[in-house]
């Protein structure tokens, strides 16, 4: 997380977030205390991968992201000593159709005990911080 401090993170507009999950997903500051530069604020995902494609920061991501959003002016540098992200479910308030009830009741029965996470709250520590290919990795 240390070298954070020596990026600028490109992040989501506050206005669509809780402060929680902003300082917990973009810290202000690393773990010793060195400040963050914060970047531009996205309304959405997309935009997020626009600025870091431009070379204009970085943004952490679930490691994960890397098999779905490669590119190639992005590279994924996982941060070791960042906290962990959870998974989750999200449905419409409306409740759910048979099929994805169905689904969710075998859910726990698909853990993962080798590495300790839970398929409902998956929190194996890996993130990432998609840099532009241009950039150095330390």
């Amino acid at each position: 997380m240390e070298e954070l401090a020596d990026t600028t993170l490109v992040t989501l507009a506050s206005e669509h977030v809780p402060d929680y999950w902003m300082d917990y997903h973009y810290p202000r500051r690393t773990p010793s205390g060195r400040p963050i530069s914060q970047g531009p604020a996205n309304r959405c995902w997309a935009e997020v991968l626009v600025h870091v494609g431009m070379g204009v920061g970085v943004s952490p991501v679930a490691l994960r992201a890397k098999d779905f959003y490669s590119h190639p002016g992005m590279m994924f540098v996982p941060l070791h000593d960042a906290p962990p992200i959870d998974y989750g479910f999200l449905w419409p308030l409306t409740g759910l159709t048979p099929g994805a009830s169905a689904y969710l009741d075998i859910v726990p029965e698909l853990d993962t005990p080798s590495t300790g996470s839970s398929a409902t709250s998956t929190s194996d520590g890996s993130r990432a911080a998609p840099m532009p290919a241009n950039s150095t990795a330390k």
